[in-house]
């Protein structure tokens, strides 16, 4: 493998730092997704959420129209 890879005309260096570096940015945006994911929740009202999934489940068994 390394002399098909020396036949290419350009090379980099890949240092150890770029994949941490890579790894850690990865989490720091998972983690500020799932954070933000989790403070929505927590300060969403259940009720709404409740009327909002009842009021689907009577339009799809046809008691409330769509257009109400």
């Amino acid at each position: 493998m390394d002399r098909w890879l020396n036949n290419f005309a350009y090379r980099i260096n890949l240092d150890f730092w770029t994949f941490i570096l890579a790894g850690v940015l990865a989490l720091v945006i998972a983690a500020l997704t799932v954070g933000y994911q989790a403070i929505k929740a927590a300060t969403a009202n259940p009720v709404d959420a409740l009327r909002y999934e009842w009021q689907s489940v009577e339009i799809c068994l046809g008691v409330l129209s769509p257009f109400e």
